[in-house]
């Protein structure tokens, strides 16, 4: 639902034709009111969904509940309405993102325009949309699996549009640009409620000069769920600038299993103007686990295996910022990081967006983590101390570990090692600190 310029109430909605109004021709709709919500006028078609399913589902993998119903905003300065849903186009993926426009207060609306140029093949969904509050600006969200060839993992995405205050025309920016890193699908947050729900409920804010999204971020778990959501949050500039950030990546060529690596990630603004809310992500491959990162001029970094992502925030021309990251080589090999910048500015070359860097990993062993891990649970069947060589699977500990309930999980845990027995040879290859409370 939004309120016009001229006060009148739109109502937006979908429909279809099967039992009870789901599934079948689906299709959405609008009815307006300009008696402040007493009483609507007639029903008016907004678009014709290509979907047949419940609520326009679109069977997206990964198990999540979708739906195609639409997100409407409404430019201030001159009263057209804005219209953006997903749909199966029934091509190669089964999501992209689409766009409508009113110009006589709902009453027809253009022909459906896809308005997410990642496609790649791959799932676009959840849009959202909101104008500025001068009418000359327009924003669009969604999510995209562009980045994944198995059309899974997931990131928040946008695109601009500038606005004809004049003619009302919309010119939706070349490119779109990423706001996150890629994250999985989360699930099975509140079973009693729905087991596929995943949320699909963000939005975009406006004020002055910018626009503002939120999303959700499934990388992090707790106690209960391997993934569970979190907020996440940016904030865009209404008009982008004409920017060209550039990244590098050092560091050594070649080390020793079981050692730190020390890498570097710099940023810099070739461009002639400041860049907005500059992001840096850096993708470690598996044998190289992130230990910690570190970004210069006031940034924050966020460690979560295999991803790091940095907010470098706005950056002057000819400036430069730094993520210094350091992993541990946790298995032999040649390991490939790559690190690459995020802007939501016109960038005038994206060539330089991304690089790449290979170290040789030397040595024997693994020590990252593979196989069936060795875990405690004081309701396991087996004692630890009638289990054997390599202790795969759960096990009881020898002193309960229900002894540490009612206590704080946060702060620092120490692990000790000691061999009590004489005439042996043993390895840990890899510890993990995962609490899960029954």
């Amino acid at each position: 639902m939004v309120v016009g310029s001229d006060h009148s109430v739109h109502v937006f909605y979908y429909r279809g034709t099967g039992a009870g109004g789901q599934g079948g021709d689906n299709k959405l709709f609008t009815r307006r009111s300009t008696d402040l919500g007493v009483s609507f006028g007639v029903e008016h078609e907004v678009a014709d969904l290509l979907t047949t399913t419940t609520n326009g589902n679109l069977t997206l993998p990964g198990g999540l509940r979708s739906n195609s119903f639409p997100h409407a905003a409404v430019n201030p300065a001159n009263g057209h309405l804005y219209v953006v849903y997903n749909d199966n186009p029934v091509t190669t993926d089964d999501a992209d993102v689409y766009f409508v426009r009113s110009t006589n207060h709902g009453a027809t609306w253009s022909a459906p325009a896809q308005v997410n140029p990642d496609d790649l093949g791959r799932d676009q969904f959840f849009p959202t949309v909101n104008v500025a509050p001068n009418g000359a600006a327009a924003m669009i969200g969604y999510y995209s699996r562009a980045n994944d060839p198995a059309d899974l993992m997931f990131h928040r995405r946008s695109r601009l549009a500038s606005v004809n205050t004049t003619t009302g025309a919309v010119s939706w920016a070349a490119r779109s640009f990423q706001l996150g890193p890629d994250t999985p699908v989360a699930i099975g947050q509140d079973p009693v409620v729905n087991a596929t729900y995943m949320g699909d409920y963000d939005q975009i804010a406006t004020s002055t000069g910018y626009f503002h999204s939120s999303w959700s971020d499934n990388r992090d778990g707790n106690a209960f769920h391997e993934h569970q959501p979190d907020v996440f949050y940016a904030r865009v500039a209404q008009t982008p600038a004409t920017t060209d950030p550039a990244v590098s990546l050092t560091g050594p060529t070649s080390v020793p299993i079981a050692s730190d690596v020390p890498l570097r990630a710099k940023v810099t603004n070739g461009g002639a103007h400041t860049a907005d809310e500059l992001f840096a992500v850096l993708t470690l491959p598996s044998g190289l686990v992130p230990k910690s990162a570190v970004a210069s001029g006031g940034g924050r970094c966020r460690v979560e295996t295999p991803l790091v992502g940095c907010r470098l925030g706005r950056l002057a021309p000819g400036k430069s910022r730094t993520v210094d990251l350091v992993a541990f080589a946790a298995s032999s090999g040649s390991k490939t990081t790559t690190a690459k910048v995020l802007t939501s500015d016109k960038d005038t070359s994206t060539a330089n967006n991304a690089k790449s860097l290979t170290t040789k990993v030397t040595g024997s062993g693994t020590n990252d983590c593979s196989g069936t891990p060795t875990s405690f649970d004081d309701l396991a069947a087996t004692s630890i101390t009638a289990g054997s060589a390599p202790f795969a699977g759960s096990f009881s500990p020898e002193e309960p570990l229900s002894a540490f309930a009612g206590e704080d999980q946060e702060g620092g845990w120490i692990l000790r090692i000691a061999d009590t027995a004489a005439a042996d040879t043993g390895t840990v290859g890899c510890v993990q600190l995962r609490i899960r409370s029954a």
